[in-house]
């Protein structure tokens, strides 16, 4: 029997393979080290800052002796001993409360294991100690210079920071142009707070003095 329909069609359509479905996720990119260093340096800041006056408030309401020591050469640094410990462990608990800081939510930055997935809260913490040591130089002006340093060559010729290799990846995401101008506004605010209470410090110090 003669099949309906056009017969010069009959036969031109050849069945074919359906296009092949990705099967894996690309890989996120390495955050650079800029990146990496303002998302620290936001985190830093807008945690340190009022980290900072609860402690000084606390060491000042059970010390009756703290400001005159607070005026000694040096305190600043051995205050900076106490606080950055404290000032990265917070960071891991709003890690863990929230999935992202404000540095790296605003950055785009994701720390993950070497299998891309997040970090329980002491890999984290763990990690953060290795910061503090490797990465931070303890806090202590100079010796913070060269780690960071170290860091950043080891950073920018494609290599995993010492604290992150073999255990971490830090990895960037892309953010819209908004995110990128509220971290320039957030650097910018945290930096001139900075400084404006520096020289609050230096104008109590030479109060005192006169």
């Amino acid at each position: 029997l003669p099949k309906p329909g056009r017969p010069e069609l009959h036969g031109s359509f050849v069945a074919t393979e359906p296009f092949p479905l990705e099967t894996t996720a690309p890989t996120p990119e390495p955050a650079g080290p800029w990146r990496r260093f303002f998302a620290r340096y936001i985190d830093f800041w807008v945690i340190g800052l009022p980290t900072v006056f609860l402690v000084v408030f606390f060491l000042a309401s059970v010390w009756p002796g703290f400001d005159l020591w607070l005026q000694q050469a040096g305190s600043d640094v051995v205050l900076g001993f106490l606080v950055i410990p404290l000032v990265l462990v917070i960071e891991a608990v709003i890690l863990e409360l929230f999935g992202a800081t404000l540095g790296k939510w605003l950055l785009g930055v994701h720390v993950k294991t070497l299998t891309f997935k997040s970090l329980a809260f002491d890999d984290y913490l763990f990690r953060q100690a290795e910061v503090y040591w490797a990465g931070l130089g303890i806090g202590f002006p100079l010796v913070s210079f060269f780690t960071q340093y170290r860091q950043y060559r080891r950073l920018n010729a494609g290599m995993a920071a010492s604290y992150d290799e073999g255990l971490y990846k830090v990895t960037s995401s892309k953010v819209g142009a908004a995110r990128y101008v509220l971290a320039v506004l957030v650097v910018v605010a945290m930096t001139a707070l900075n400084g404006f209470l520096l020289l609050l410090d230096r104008a109590e110090s030479n109060k005192g003095k006169v």
